[in-house]
């Protein structure tokens, strides 16, 4: 049986910080950041900084995407 998750306790810095530490990005992690996202009206400077690193670290390879 999964796990239930509650996408609306989990923020920005969370799922970053696990992206990082694992140094990929599962599917769990991109459903939990497209449902952040998009609860939101717009994406702060905050949040972009926050996510800068998973861009960089996809764009330069170092970070895995799982399919």
């Amino acid at each position: 049986m999964q796990p239930q998750i509650d996408f609306s306790q989990v923020t920005i810095e969370q799922v970053v910080a696990r992206i990082l530490v694992f140094r990929q990005v599962t599917r769990l992690d991109q459903s939990l950041l497209q449902s952040v996202l998009t609860s939101q009206n717009s994406i702060s400077s905050q949040q972009l900084s926050l996510l800068k690193p998973v861009f960089d670290g996809v764009q330069k390879e170092w970070l895995w995407v799982a399919d």
